[in-house]
């Protein structure tokens, strides 16, 4: 964490001087201090699940809100207020993204999730996420040379896979609609589901192509892309910068 930081924040709209890794400073994409920074956003939202009390929505500071994504008519907002999803997360793509003619399917479950925008209900089971989180924090020790991304979604699958007689068991994944779960008990299910691509897009669909049919676009993550300067200039195409 930074110091600097929490000295220009304050208390009140910054914590974590007292766990995590402290790195000062800006770090580039792929570097070492880019990875501590990364995988301290895990332990950021861990200390919030750890309470029991919250539901958390995280969201990088470069994906922008075009609108609303809590409202009820779209998939973010919508998935949160079912009320039967632990984790709804945005996809990871590679260039150039997911296409207008693509179906994006909610039964098969995709390579990695992409970690700049998440939500995770820490008041319903929280005793079971706040497990799923200590795990990926430990991933993130045991792999420092890998992000929150990387490390988060491994460890995901590699429990996931896992069966009740394993010693490292963490419980049954659920994933959207599926019914493999149905004869747990709710508290040892983990429920996820994926929000829709054409609203919350990432950054490897060229911003042009996000404004038009069939996105719908939600959210705009300037992703793929580096630098401050880079990323002024992708979201300015995707009509979200203001210079003023």
């Amino acid at each position: 964490m930074d110091d600097e930081l929490h000295r220009h924040l304050g208390g009140f709209r910054f914590f974590g001087l007292g766990f995590g890794r402290h790195y000062e400073g800006n770090a580039n994409f792929g570097s070492n201090g880019f990875m501590v920074v990364a995988c301290n956003k895990l332990r950021s939202v861990l200390y919030v699940l750890a309470t029991g009390l919250y539901d958390v929505v995280f969201t990088d500071s470069d994906n922008v809100f075009r609108s609303d994504p809590f409202a009820s008519n779209v998939s973010l907002g919508s998935l949160m207020r079912a009320g039967t999803y632990d984790y709804v997360y945005g996809v990871k793509f590679l260039p150039p993204g997911i296409k207008p003619d693509d179906h994006f399917g909610e039964k098969s479950e995709p390579n990695k999730a992409n970690t700049g925008f998440y939500y995770i209900a820490g008041r319903q089971k929280p005793r079971l996420v706040t497990k799923i989180f200590n795990i990926s924090v430990d991933w993130c020790d045991r792999r420092p040379h890998l992000d929150d991304q990387e490390n988060f979604w491994d460890s995901l699958v590699v429990s996931r896979q896992r069966k009740k007689r394993h010693p490292e068991y963490v419980g049954c994944f659920q994933h959207c609609q599926s019914t493999v779960c149905a004869s747990e008990p709710p508290e040892e299910t983990f429920t996820y589901c994926l929000m829709n691509p054409f609203e919350n897009v990432l950054g490897c669909v060229n911003p042009e192509i996000a404004l038009k049919e069939p996105f719908q676009m939600i959210t705009y993550h300037a992703t793929h892309v580096f630098g401050k300067t880079a990323k002024q200039h992708k979201l300015r195409r995707a009509q979200l910068w203001d210079p003023c």
